[in-house]
C-alpha cells in the first residue's frame, strides 16, 4: 500500500527515508515487513506522501479484510 503510493508519486525508498528523517535501512526493514511500523511512522509517512491519515487507515483496513476473507490471516 505504501509502496503503491510511493510509485504513483515516483518517490524512491531513499527519497522517502530522507523526507522522514530516517535511514534507508530503517524504512527498508519496515517496507519488507521485517519490522513493524510504529504509529508515528505511519503518521509521518502519510504526511510525507501528502495522504490524509484517515485515507491510509481505510486502505489498510480494506486490505486486511480482503486477506482475512481469503483465509491468509487468522480471525
Amino acid at each position: 500500500m505504501i509502496r503503491g503510493h510511493m510509485g504513483r508519486q515516483r518517490l524512491s525508498g531513499p527519497a522517502l527515508a530522507t523526507k522522514l528523517g530516517n535511514s534507508q535501512n530503517y524504512l527498508a526493514k519496515r517496507l519488507r515487513d521485517e519490522t513493524p511500523f510504529s504509529v508515528n511512522d505511519i503518521e509521518n509517512i502519510a504526511t510525507a506522501l501528502q495522504i490524509p491519515l484517515l485515507d491510509l487507515n481505510r486502505e489498510a483496513t480494506a486490505i486486511e479484510a480482503k486477506i482475512r476473507h481469503e483465509g491468509r490471516l487468522p480471525e
